[in-house]
């Protein structure tokens, strides 16, 4: 998910959700933190699943393209083979 992006990279975040660490399953890993170590994403151990708690596609995310990469590496892990598309067709 953050391939590519440096450690310290800033994206924009707009709420006050937050994941408690302590609540969080075996099942899921926190793979990021912000600076007050609240949980910014995490990962399923066995599963193809993550998700973020903050916006990658907002202007807030652009710090050196970290949102858009964000985004690409989402994509890419998403589609089951590059060129194809969600139907597993090949794209034009």
């Amino acid at each position: 998910l953050f391939e590519g992006i440096a450690p310290n990279s800033r994206v924009g975040g707009y709420h006050s959700l937050l994941a408690v660490s302590d609540k969080i399953p075996d099942t899921l890993e926190v793979i990021a933190r912000n600076e007050h170590d609240m949980v910014m994403a995490i990962r399923h151990k066995t599963l193809s699943l993550a998700a973020v708690q903050f916006h990658p596609e907002s202007i807030l995310s652009m710090d050196d393209q970290a949102g858009l990469r964000i985004v690409e590496n989402v994509l890419v892990t998403l589609l089951p083979e590059k060129g194809r598309n969600n139907a597993g067709e090949q794209a034009a």
